[in-house]
């Protein structure tokens, strides 16, 4: 397959060259979460189609940012090698930006749990992180993961740390208080948001949270 180029001696442009093509970035933005499957991968990003999925992840394992390793005894599969890990500030960055249109959220898009990782690692506070106790359940529409503070940043918690809340709303809801344009007590208020759990965890966990989403006292 042919690679486009801008041919611009700029490194934006150098930059767009290797990781600016349509699926690119959901693909590093999978492997951020670990190593992935080919499978996993073709699951993960509906339409992408085999092909097209191979071609990407050739491309990037030419340029040294996808590496494929196979462990022992176990299935081969897809990791971002150290350069390709550098790409998480800027993942994150954009993941930011993107909080700015709640409006294109809706529950009928396609979506996983483990994606809310993603926007809420974007948002935490290790600061505050580091009063975590135990894990907590964060479900967005349907979709659910726990999440731990782990060696200062938010991670898929272990199945053995004990759940100590529960914050549950939906796509609408979480991209809003994202984007600022809602606060967690007004959610409560309208009962777009519920949080269940010791009062002092989930104090705790709201405040590892930007001010986005910082609570009013009465969910503390």
């Amino acid at each position: 397959m042919s690679t486009r180029s801008y041919r611009q001696n700029c490194a934006l442009a150098i930059a767009l060259d290797l990781i600016g093509e349509r699926w690119t970035l959901l693909i590093v933005r999978e492997l951020l979460l670990g190593p992935r499957r080919f499978k996993d991968l073709e699951a993960n990003l509906p339409g992408i189609g085999t092909n097209l999925l191979s071609a990407r992840l050739a491309r990037l394992a030419d340029n040294g940012i996808v590496e494929r390793r196979r462990p022992e005894g176990g299935h081969p599969s897809y990791r971002l090698t150290e350069l390709g890990r550098g790409l998480k500030p800027a993942v994150t960055a954009l993941i930011r930006w993107g909080m700015h249109f709640p409006e294109r959220r809706a529950a009928a898009l396609h979506a996983r749990g483990e994606w809310n990782i993603l926007p809420l690692r974007a948002l935490f506070d290790a600061r505050s992180g580091k009063d975590w106790r135990g894990a907590y359940r964060f479900v967005v529409d349907d979709n659910e993961i726990l999440v731990e503070c782990r060696h200062g940043e938010l991670e898929p918690a272990a199945p053995e740390t004990p759940v100590v809340g529960r914050i549950a709303m939906d796509s609408t809801t979480a991209a809003r208080l994202a984007s600022g344009a809602l606060d967690a007590g007004s959610a409560v208020e309208a009962g777009a948001l519920t949080a269940s759990g010791n009062d002092q965890d989930l104090a705790r966990f709201f405040a590892a949270f930007s001010r986005s989403i910082s609570p009013s006292p009465d969910v503390a």
